[in-house]
């Protein structure tokens, strides 16, 4: 199979994966990511179009950080140890 058939299969894999898309936020952003692609100076390295655009925002991010950091009874990973010190002294 030649290069362009190669890339021809993967051009219609991406569009089938996108007519399964049911968000238009993820359409706005897949969107934009390619336009950015597109529009990019040929001076872009490899490197640098390969590198994925930011998944949040800083405020989702410190949400996904503070809900990581704390279990299902709402106790950190701290204050799970320090507790767990006390019932178990031999930690």
């Amino acid at each position: 199979m030649s290069t362009t058939e190669m890339m021809d299969l993967e051009r219609l894999e991406i569009i089938r994966m996108l007519f399964a898309v049911d968000s238009s936020e993820v359409l706005d952003s897949v969107k934009r990511t390619i336009s950015r692609y597109l529009s990019a100076p040929a001076s872009v390295t490899e490197k640098d179009a390969l590198t994925p655009p930011c998944q949040f925002t800083v405020e989702e991010l410190k949400g996904i950080l503070n809900r990581a950091q704390t279990d299902k009874n709402g106790m950190s990973h701290e204050e799970f140890f320090a507790e767990l010190e006390k019932e178990e002294s031999y930690l």
